[in-house]
């Protein structure tokens, strides 16, 4: 059968081929796909686990830009890369290899990006996530180049052969390019194509002259060729001695390039008649281990707009196109013994070494992008800014033509959400919220000093301001607090695109911490927060570590140009201290807004520019002596305006407020308008408890602890969490009857909110702090937050409405309809980091709260990470109420909350690979779980010791909610044109658009690759007669080589005939026999 198909071969004119394997046909655009194979053993929620921005276990290799799309790319060392859009929005793909990404390629005006590995040549659609086209070769790729105005895409491999790959339909061309660099000496002997040693290290195409290529090879030679009629217009031995070309760059008129090389020198060259002269160095150190090896990369000739002009003209794109420019060298160098330096030469003059400086702009530059104003090969404009890939950060280098300086700053969406250098987190909380509050929030980032960058392309909709509104279940809001006591923002609806909103440091709302004990305010930190998303009011707790005071900031989120009136509260003072307190802040606060406004007149006639900080409103503070705010509870109260705050201290002490934002502006019709309105914070205390203990209830008490479970007196525990129940059991209850209370010993207090008296108590069967309560109803689903009025971002109400604010809570039940509680509908949910319990409720003797354990599970040996339990909902079991929990094993068990059945559980320690980790730094470990999906997030430090949030999610559907990052449509800069009428009428040559053309129908013949075994013809004609013969003679060997196989056929035929006619004639002899 081999023989047969042998000959099959031979008639169809195949023969072997050292070609490389492509994917498709080179004469089609078919998609290609890639079949990989999913270890079974990993689970669904295993698949969806995210590290947003330049974080996690990897490196970054490589960086490009887009500037028509404004969209940047980056490579990471796994064959991963990642597109990034405005406001942080990203896309992850994973290439077809696991080596790293050394280059990545933009194909403009497309959703089209080229990734380059290795040995691979990746066509990636970014818009759909799928693989278009791949070229996978047996040797590896030595040198790329592609640019916009350019349909065609030229590499090359080890083999030293040129190959021309049309980006548009996926066609390889067979018009391929082998010229080796002995062929231009008759002299020498011709180098076999598959032994040579020596290959194409980078390749440039004139942006004058598009037909001309400038090489630089692996032994130094540097040529520039005719890639039309493949012929060496000019050749660069002198170069060899400096080893490795390693860059080249042409210059924008095509009459100059600069060539750089392994020994770390520069050479600039004034084409074609001029000779190389050395205009950069590598200066020498003492403590090199390899002297020679001082590699110069990623060598560019830049423009610049000339200081002058950049001070006479504005700074628009089209414009700087066409003003004066001045170019200078920009490259990654060697620069105190890192040879990861980005470098710039400047000077008047290139070619003069006497008069050039070099400069460093960053070190440890792993790879680097410049973005010019204009995206096309022949003129790329003037230089804007330079992204730089430094210790795995994007970094944005903005150039000043004035200066002629570099200014460096991370890019904030994507280095905040990367978690790197950023201190430790200590808190991370997850709350439902709208849009429309995303939208109001993302104004923090909007107005933060270098907000603004290159990187702003995507659809409108990626614009937090032009997202409509969409229900409140739909966004997730996730606040993150840091030891530096800085808050940040996060927009975690979708955990695959974690976006920064913004954040702001509580030391910047200086009216609220200098009030906190003048300079010891300083030397605070954070102990927790909350937010409520209908009243938008967020309250941070402080303690003051030099004094152990402590503060309650309330701050309040509009878009509103207010001028605030802060109010300020001492809790721990007598009713009439207090009185006096008050009104010596609001005399002091008045005199003090006087001033401003008088400042603010004579300056300006609003305002509103003065205001520090346009989201975040620094309303009032709340100021604890001696005791620390543990624990915050929150529920709107009537209305949007007002909220209900319960606050849980370090002394067992629960203080009951509400606060109102009430507008004070004068509305008499003969009062003249105002330039601002002026909104206060009223607070209304409505008691305290006393200091809550076991050993506060009697024996006739009806859940009286036992003695052994009894606290001392002298050591009061800390209230670690309170919760409303939102269920009213009297008539008169506005939003909640009743309050749960855990404290640090594993208690529960059940508190009357009316009279502020605990009801009664009972504990958990392991002691360990309460770290959550929730309160669901006999389905298990959440009983959801209660609030009247309106919830939309009204203005605040009026001071008149308001005034009797405390008397609100006798005015009952406004429905009209028969009030009957129903307490036994409500389950309770309590969980420390050793156990989960379910309790019942019910009324017991003596209008006593009853509560009966119906479920346990207890974590003894693997304590649970974050605040326990958490109840979300499962995806897998139709959306419906679930319980999540993370041991410091890593792993997730999920819960039916109405019987605390295990309904699933998965692993993530084969994935994020930290089991010692998380058993050794639990307590340090933040864990948040969204409440109305299975997204969660965990905060912790990798093997590395550096920060890393990974984002978790079970439902597909959260994923990539938004639109692609491509844009259709988008008009592409004015191209500046080289040559004007006069010069195309009388000038001789083609114009570089016609030399393309004439490139393009030459690249698509696919003319055969001639053997380049032949030496040098002495012209143009004699070369040609050369490549004929040389074609006829090959076809003749070819010819000779079949008719000597068919000969061979022949015989073979003949005496099979002959073996056939012997074992006929024996079959007879036999037979007769």
């Amino acid at each position: 059968m081999s023989f047969f198909n042998k000959l099959k071969k031979i008639i169809s004119g195949g023969e072997d081929s050292n070609n490389p394997s492509t994917s498709g046909n080179s004469n089609t655009t078919s998609t290609t796909t890639t079949t990989t194979t999913t270890d079974s053993k990993h689970n669904e929620y295993e698949k969806n686990i995210f590290v947003n921005g330049i974080s996690g276990n990897k490196n970054v290799t490589s960086v490009a830009f887009d500037n028509v799309l404004f969209l940047c790319a980056v490579g990471f060392n796994d064959g991963t890369f990642k597109i990034f859009g405005k406001n942080g929005y990203e896309i992850v793909i994973k290439g077809h290899t696991n080596n790293p990404i050394k280059k990545l390629i933009f194909i403009t005006n497309s959703p089209y990006i080229i990734a380059l590995t290795h040995s691979v040549i990746e066509k990636w659609d970014y818009s759909t996530q799928t693989l278009n086209n791949v070229l996978i070769y047996k040797t590896r790729i030595t040198a790329v180049y592609f640019a916009t105005g350019l349909k065609h895409l030229f590499f090359s491999t080890e083999d030293s052969i040129i190959q021309i790959y049309n980006v548009q339909n996926n066609h390889l061309s067979n018009y391929q390019i082998y010229l080796p660099p002995s062929q231009d000496n008759p002299n020498e002997p011709v180098l076999d194509q598959k032994t040579s040693s020596i290959f194409p290290s980078c390749i440039k195409i004139c942006p004058y002259n598009p037909v001309l290529m400038l090489i630089g090879y692996s032994n130094g030679l540097v040529i520039v060729m005719n890639i039309e009629i493949k012929r060496i217009e000019k050749r660069y031995d002198s170069f060899t001695q400096n080893g490795y070309c390693t860059s080249l760059s042409w210059s924008r008129k095509g009459t100059k390039f600069v060539c750089g090389f392994l020994n770390g020198e520069i050479y600039y060259v004034n084409y074609p008649k001029g000779t190389p002269v050395c205009i950069y160095k590598t200066p020498s150190t003492s403590n090199e281990k390899m002297p020679y090896v001082k590699p110069i990369d990623g060598l560019e000739i830049i423009y610049t707009i000339s200081a002058a002009a950049a001070s006479t003209h504005s700074s628009s794109t089209s414009s700087n196109n066409l003003l004066p420019s001045r170019k200078f060298i920009l490259f990654r160098g060697t620069f105190n013994d890192d040879q990861k330096s980005l470098m710039m030469i400047k000077g008047d003059k290139l070619n003069d070494p006497d008069h050039l400086s070099t400069i460093q702009i960053a070190s440890n530059v792993t790879s680097f992008h410049a973005v010019t104003s204009s995206p096309y090969y022949d003129n790329n404009g003037n230089l804007l800014s330079i992204l730089a890939v430094q210790h795995d950060n994007l970094i944005e280098y903005v150039w000043d033509p004035k200066s002629f300086l570099f200014t460096g700053a991370p890019i904030p969406s994507i280095y905040f959400k990367s978690f790197k250098n950023i201190p430790d987190v200590s808190i991370m909380k997850s709350y439902p919220c709208s849009a429309e509050t995303i939208n109001l929030i993302s104004q923090l980032a909007q107005y933060a000093p270098n907000y603004s960058s290159c990187i702003n392309g995507g659809s409108q909709i990626l614009d937090f301001s032009k997202q409509t509104a969409v229900p409140p279940k739909s966004c997730q809001l996730l606040i993150t607090a840091e030891k530096n006591n800085q808050i940040k923002f996060w927009n975690s609806t979708d955990p695959k695109n974690t976006v920064y909103l913004g954040g702001f440091n509580i030391k910047d709302t200086s009216d609220g911490l200098n009030t906190s004990g003048g300079d010891n305010s300083l030397n605070c930190e954070i102990t927790t927060l909350s937010f409520n998303a209908s009243t938008l009011l967020l309250t941070i707790s402080i303690n003051n570590l030099s004094t152990n005071d402590s503060s309650l900031l309330i701050y309040h989120i509009s878009d509103y140009p207010k001028k605030i009136k802060t109010a300020f509260y001492l809790a721990s003072k007598t009713s009439q201290q207090q009185q006096q307190d008050e009104k010596q802040g609001e005399k002091q606060q008045d005199e003090k807004q006087q001033d401003e406004k008088q400042q603010d007149e004579k300056q300006e006639p609003s305002s509103h520019a003065k205001i520090y900080n346009p989201v975040i409103k620094f309303m009032g503070e709340i100021k604890f002596n001696g005791e620390t705010v543990t624990s915050i509870a929150m529920n709107s109260y009537k209305t949007s305006y007002s909220t209900r705050i319960l606050l849980g201290t370090s002394s067992s002490v629960v203080y009951h407020f509400i606060v109102s934002i009430t507008n004070n502006m004068d509305h008499s019709e003969n009062s003249a308008p105002s330039n601002y309105v002026l909104y206060s914070l009223s607070i209304v205390d409505l008691g305290s408890t006393e200091q809550l203990s076991p050993n506060m209830f009697t024996l006739s008490s009806p859940q009286k602890p036992s003695p052994s479970q009894q606290l001392p007196e002298e050591t009061p525990s800390s209230i670690t969490s309170i919760s409303f129940c939102f269920y009213p059991i009297r008539e008169n209850d506005i939003d909640s009857s009743i309050v749960y209370l855990g404290n640090s010993d594993g208690y529960i207090f059940v508190l009357d909110l009316q009279t502020m008296k605990i009801n009664t108590l009972f504990k958990q069967n392991v002691t360990c702090p309460v770290e959550s309560i929730q309160f669901l109803n006999k389905k298990g689903e959440p009983i959801s937050y209660l609030f009247f009025g309106s919830i939309y971002h009204d203005d605040a109400e009026d001071h008149e409405l308001l005034s009797s604010l405390s008397n609100l809570s006798l005015s009952g039940n406004s429905t009209g309809d028969e009030f009957k509680p129903n307490i036994d509908d409500i389950l309770v949910l309590i969980s420390s980091r050793k156990e989960i319990s379910l309790y019942s409720i019910a009324f017991g003797p003596q209008k006593s709260i009853q509560n009966k354990r119906i479920s346990k599970h207890e974590y003894k040996n693997h304590p649970l990470i974050g605040d326990g339990a958490y109840l979300t909902t499962f995806p897998s079991d139709n959306n419906n109420p679930a319980i999540m929990t993370l041991d410091n094993r890593g792993h997730i068990e999920i819960y039916n909350p109405a019987n605390l059945e295990k309904i699933s559980n998965f692993s993530i320690s084969s994935i994020i690979n930290t089991n010692n980790i998380l058993s050794s730094q639990s307590l340090n470990i933040k864990f948040s779980v969204s409440k109305f999906n299975c997204n969660s997030f965990i905060y912790l430090y990798d093997n590395n010791q550096k920060p890393i949030l990974y984002c978790l999610c079970l439902n597909k559907n959260e994923l990539n909610q938004f639109p692609s990052l491509f844009v259709d449509n988008v008009p592409m800069p004015p191209q500046v044109k080289k040559q004007s009428v006069l010069r195309k009428l009388f000038s001789s040559t083609m114009s570089p658009e016609d030399q393309i053309q004439v490139l393009d129908d030459k690249f698509q013949e696919g003319v055969e690759i001639p053997n380049p075994n032949y030496r040098k013809a002495n012209s143009a004609g004699n070369r040609q007669v050369m490549e004929v013969a040389h074609i006829l003679q090959e076809t003749k060997e070819k010819l000779e080589r079949r008719g000597q196989v068919i000969s061979d056929i022949a015989v073979k035929s003949e005496e099979m005939e002959n073996n056939a006619k012997n074992f006929a004639a024996l079959t007879r002899q036999l037979a007769k026999k």
